[in-house]
């Protein structure tokens, strides 16, 4: 547990100093993540999952519920379909569809990971509804095996194809992050954060730190 221990400081103290990094930005997306994340697998090659969380970044709550139905199409590609509710002082609902791929052995004690969503959305009381796409590089590492300890580094680009103004075509926000992992059996503890740039006219950014509870049942 003191390895456990001291990646734990390590977080506390990598958080500070983002916050502390951001605090010139015209406005702040800092906060933090909670949640959950169960899977249940119907048999190896079709699972659904529900990932549910409460969020508060800078002046704003949020709150998640994403559903989804996972095909895993060969054992180093899964193909996904999902929805989220994501509630604030509005409500958007989003249909997507995503492709994930890892590389079947780990090199080095790591192996990579590579996702592709693409989201259609509906925000209520607006007529317009947009699209947009995410790419998600991850690298994924296994730290002790005598204490089922892994970790997740990962950045995520967001390109918005139409808003809901009706603009089309740039760049929305950047996600560069990393996660700390504790496996208890089937069930895992993440411990983590990303900094969030945001490519739009306030300057916003920010880290936001997340802890969730998962597990593959």
């Amino acid at each position: 547990m003191k390895n456990l221990g001291a990646l734990s400081f390590v977080f506390i103290l990598v958080f500070q100093v983002l916050l502390l990094s951001t605090a010139s930005a015209d406005v702040s997306t800092s906060g933090y993540w909670v949640g959950v994340l169960p899977t249940y697998n119907f048999s190896d090659k079709h699972s659904v999952t529900l990932q549910a969380e409460a969020r508060r970044q800078g002046d704003n709550t949020f709150s998640l519920i994403r559903p989804s139905y996972h095909y895993q199409a060969r054992t180093w590609i899964n193909l996904g379909l999902g929805g989220d509710l994501f509630t604030t002082d509005t409500t958007e609902t989003r249909l997507w569809a995503e492709f994930n791929a890892k590389t079947p052995y780990k090199y080095f004690g790591q192996r990579l990971h590579f996702r592709f969503r693409q989201e259609f959305r509906d925000l209520s009381g607006v007529d317009n509804s947009g699209a947009r796409s995410r790419m998600m590089l991850m690298s994924q590492f296994s730290l002790s095996n005598r204490y089922n300890l892994e970790a997740f580094v990962f950045n995520e680009v967001f390109y918005i194809q139409r808003n809901f103004a009706g603009v089309q075509n740039y760049y929305d926000r950047n996600w560069l992050g990393f996660r700390l992992r504790k496996n208890y059996g089937n069930t895992f503890v993440d411990l983590g954060g990303f900094w969030e740039k945001a490519f739009d006219s306030q300057k916003s950014e920010g880290f936001v730190g997340i802890l969730s509870v998962g597990g593959s049942y």
